[in-house]
């Protein structure tokens, strides 16, 4: 799969400092420049893709298109080269062409006719692009790292990523890098940058649908879809766990037809291997089980640095790439049932009774109870704000700014959707995606769209995907969840079966009441003596102790005695302190990987 550093010059003088940072940039991802495209006012670079496959075209009179990741064009099959995208926006334009497509993918279109760069991002913004501007013009990229000022980092943007592993709003990790949003097209044309989006959630609430027609619609639209990419990539496998939306996708698989094999990840006696074994044998799926990888992979950590730019956990995305890579050898393409707890109402717990209840949405309960409900050590010199759940309850309130006049539960969904998942779920999108192609077909516009669109009431508790089971295929709604309550609606003749929901909801309460009570699922704890023996080989390797963390240090953000108390003398490290302890590492050795 392909990255891409795109640059544009408001006169004809060359930015020297482009190259210094494509050289960089290649070697952060141990690549070569394997094309370059160019007009009057901007070039293009792109590394680490099939010569099979080439994500660009130029058509000999100025204009080029250049691609990254998987798209799909809602009625054209022959649109989905570079070639019949360039085509198709000459004639249709930037945003009739981006309302055209599903996918994860961005294209930059070069238009020598208004001499001028479009921007397209995917329209739920899964595969990140960034821009940075300099004196000379702009520089684009799927790489954040590529086209930072050297490495200088953000300081909000290091706050948001060590306290709760995202990065909100367009912020990244580096100074003057901004993350372009979802379902955007952003226009350069000299020094001028203008934005606009060509798809929001208001657009599928202008008509409401109750449960069945939203579900009729939806499981068409998932068919449709699946069918179109099983057309195109070929092998695939999808994932199956022991919850609801990797059966809501599967559920779609069986009524496309098409042929599919199914993964799934975990020790043999974990709930989503027993359940998706389960649903395997009784559906005579082919099933791939991926066992736990207890050893550490330098190797693995330093594949996940390269793809992350720094953004992700090196450490929990060194595991992913541990099932990807084998799957990878063996199939075209992965599917995932992400974006299917939309369908279930999630988080619309904390607005019942009133979803459709039209008044601003509380940022400062929804901070508190999702966002910024984590601990953390504070390890900044100066920390960019006084409190966390303040500058999240902020954050929110600026994404809920256009969707005010949307009912609450509406409302709800567009911060998940741009908050959660645009920038979690997107950023291990992205860096799956320069490995193959990884889709959520659950979160393509046609397949949400009705999702979106259906009554509170039709969503609540998951009855959505309950119905659709129960309607479908009705094996899938009698074999239990990992919780050991089927996905059905609900009957006087089958009530006795969802005794073991009980069971859940009390185990959350416990939960929710604290330590005082009970810890209950809580991960073993570790001292920090066993971590640091655990990643032995990458601490002490290279000839530079990372635990010193210089590079971080030198940046001047970090408070030396509470960083490296944090670092070396906490007596246990569990849970967030982990997390926290994985991301400062993380950074550190994409520091001195980068430089």
């Amino acid at each position: 799969m392909v990255s891409f550093f795109v640059s544009t010059h408001v006169d004809a003088v060359h930015d020297s400092r482009v190259d210094e940072a494509k050289v960089r940039w290649l070697r952060f991802k141990a690549s070569a420049v394997q094309a370059t495209v160019e007009s009057d006012f901007a070039s293009a670079s792109f590394c680490n893709y099939l010569p099979s496959c080439p994500p660009f075209y130029a058509d000999g009179c100025g204009n080029w298109v250049v691609c990254a990741g998987t798209w799909l064009h809602k009625t054209e099959a022959n649109l989905i080269d570079p070639a019949g995208l360039l085509a198709r926006y000459l004639v249709a334009g930037a945003e009739v062409l981006a309302r055209e497509l599903e996918g994860v993918f961005s294209i930059i279109i070069s238009d020598a006719r208004s001499q001028s760069l479009k921007v397209i991002t995917d329209p739920m913004g899964s595969l990140h692009t960034y821009l940075r501007q300099t004196a000379q013009g702009f520089w684009v990229s799927t790489s954040s790292i590529a086209i930072s000022d050297n490495q200088k980092l953000d300081p909000v943007g290091l706050a948001e990523y060590l306290n709760t592993g995202i990065i909100y709003e367009d912020r990244s990790l580096w100074l003057d890098v901004n993350k372009l949003g979802p379902a955007t097209v952003t226009v350069i044309q000299g020094s001028k940058l203008s934005t606009s989006r060509y798809w929001q959630i208001a657009r599928a609430l202008e008509h409401r649908l109750s449960l069945n027609d939203a579900s009729e619609a939806m499981m068409a639209n998932l068919v449709a879809t699946l069918k179109q990419l099983g057309n195109r990539l070929s092998p695939g496998v999808s994932d199956l766990t022991g919850g609801y939306d990797s059966r809501l996708l599967l559920c779609g698989i069986l009524e496309s037809g098409i042929d599919f094999d199914y993964t799934v990840a975990g020790a043999n006696d974990s709930q989503d291997v027993l359940t998706a074994k389960a649903i395997a044998r009784q559906l005579g799926l082919k099933l791939h089980h991926i066992r736990n990888v207890t050893a550490f992979s330098m190797a693995r950590f330093e594949q996940a640095i390269s793809l992350s730019d720094g953004e992700y956990n090196a450490f929990d995305y060194a595991r992913i790439l541990d099932s990807q890579g084998p799957l990878s050898e063996r199939f075209a393409m992965s599917l995932n049932g992400s974006f299917g707890e939309v369908a279930r109402g999630y988080w619309w717990e904390l607005l019942w009774p009133y979803m459709e209840r039209m008044q601003p949405l509380d940022a400062d309960m929804l901070a508190r109870k999702r966002f910024a409900a984590v601990s953390y050590v504070e390890v900044m010199r100066v920390p960019p704000f006084i409190s966390l759940t303040a500058h999240i309850s902020g954050v929110i309130r600026r994404t809920l700014e256009p969707y005010k006049d949307l009912p609450m539960g509406s409302q709800m969904d567009a911060v998940y959707l741009t908050m959660r998942m645009q920038r979690w779920q997107g950023r291990i999108a992205s860096n799956t995606n320069q490995i193959w192609p990884s889709l959520s077909p659950l979160g393509f516009t046609n397949v949400l769209s009705p999702i979106l669109a259906a009554a509170p009431s039709a969503r609540f508790r998951s009855l959505m995907p309950r119905h659709i089971f129960s309607k479908w295929n009705h094996l899938l709604a009698t074999i239990p969840l990992e919780h050991g309550y089927p996905p059905a609606e609900v009957s006087l003749r089958n009530f006795y079966k969802f005794a073991p929901i009980f069971g859940s909801y009390f185990d959350k309460v416990v939960n929710k009441v604290g330590p005082h009570v009970k810890q209950i699922h809580s991960s073993p704890a570790l001292h920090v003596s066993s971590v640091i023996e655990r990643y032995g080989d990458l601490l002490k390797g290279n000839g530079i102790d990372l635990l010193q963390l210089p590079r971080l240090l030198a940046s001047g953000l970090f408070d030396e005695g509470r960083l490296q108390g944090f670092i070396h003398s906490s007596p246990i490290i569990d849970g967030p302190a982990l997390q926290q302890w994985q991301r400062l590492i993380s950074l550190e050795y994409t520091l001195q990987k980068y430089i």
